[in-house]
């Protein structure tokens, strides 16, 4: 049975304003997600075929991303002095920066402690570097729900071109109220070309 789900995020009601700001709503994560978790939670791979009807019932067949933001927290200069000295590489102090790259330098989700029913606000702290002659990076943000050591669900944004510099986002992800309890794994991943880092946060359903 595969271990992970990829998903089109469907987006609507964008905007964006000069300090960097960006609204969307409506990210569904499809049916597919539902079979798989069926399947997980039964241990048996025939459950997975039963599609839509069993991920309704076991509360992931609709996963939807809301209220998602982006903002610009620092400059170039202040995103790096702030992290220089631990990663004097990653903004080229050794040698020059030749491509695009970022990292991720902190995850969370909260609360901590939720019921099932209830949305978890997902936040994302990270860093972009490019070549001196390249002003802007196309950057992929996604955020990968896992449960038990098995992938649930892979809800990516599309492409969103960013400034270097430090960006904080943030979005809001309703748990499905017929969820099973249990702790779950978030994983915040931000790509740029094939490069990419991570870090995860984790919340329990009880």
């Amino acid at each position: 049975m595969a271990g992970a789900i990829s998903t089109a995020l469907l987006v609507s009601g964008c905007a964006t304003t000069q300090e960097g700001h960006e609204q969307a709503v409506g990210a569904t994560i499809g049916c597919a997600a539902g079979g798989i978790l069926a399947g997980i939670i039964t241990r048996d791979a025939r459950y997975a075929a039963a599609g839509c009807a069993a991920g309704a019932a076991l509360g992931f067949g609709v996963v939807k991303v809301q209220q998602y933001n982006a903002t610009q927290a620092r400059t170039s200069d202040a995103d790096m002095r702030r992290y220089r000295k631990a990663d004097p590489d990653f903004y080229g102090l050794s040698t020059p920066v030749t491509t695009a790259a970022v990292k991720v330098r902190s995850a969370t989700a909260t609360p901590a402690t939720i019921r099932p029913g209830s949305t978890i606000l997902a936040k994302t702290d990270y860093s972009v570097v490019a070549p001196a002659n390249q002003s802007t990076v196309s950057v992929t943000e996604s955020w990968i729900l896992k449960k038990d050591g098995k992938t649930l669900a892979n809800a990516p944004l599309a492409p969103q071109e960013r400034t270097t510099g430090g960006w904080q986002t943030s979005a809001d992800v309703p748990i499905p109220a017929e969820a099973p309890t249990g702790t779950y794994i978030l994983e915040h991943k931000v790509q740029t070309g094939t490069t990419y880092d991570t870090q995860i946060s984790s919340f329990v359903v009880k």
